[in-house]
Parts: structure tokens; sequence; C-alpha cells
């Protein structure tokens, strides 16, 4: 347990917890990230539905970039085999 670096039992249970639950989010929204299940299990714990709002808004800005990403990643590709 020494490369947890949890001074104490119930530190490291509440971190396996998040831990736990951000696998889970992470296997119901596949498209996630590890640190973006974090931040939105973060925002829920706080209970302020404003830090809520912010992070399903950030979350939504990067899923799409990463999809327009993906999009010209794979258009390159395509190009490239279709001209090679």
């Amino acid at each position: 347990m020494d490369h947890y670096e949890a001074r104490s039992w119930n530190a490291w249970h509440r971190h396996m917890l998040f831990v736990f639950i951000a696998l889970e989010i992470r296997m119901h929204f596949k498209k996630l990230t590890m640190p973006q299940a974090y931040r939105l299990i973060g925002a829920a714990f706080v209970r302020d539905p404003l830090r809520v709002r912010k992070a399903l808004a950030e979350l939504m800005y990067h899923l799409r970039r990463n999809f327009v990403a993906y999009q010209s990643y794979r258009k390159k590709k395509l190009m490239l085999l279709e001209s090679g």
C-alpha cells in the first residue's frame, strides 16, 4: 500500500471508491477519458449545480473536439491510401 501514498486506511478506501466510480462511468460512457471522468465526479460530489453544468459543458466541448480530430485524421489517412 505504500505506493498509494495514503496516510490512512480511510484515505485509501476513499481513493479506491473514486477509482471504481470513475471506471464505472468510463465503461458506461466509452468516449470519456479517466481525467474527464474524475472531473465529472469531482463536480458531482461538490453538489453545486453550476459546477456540474460547467463540467458537463467542458466535457461536451472536449468530446466534440476529439470527434473532429478523429474525422480529420481518418480523412487524411483515407486520402493517403487512395493516392498511394
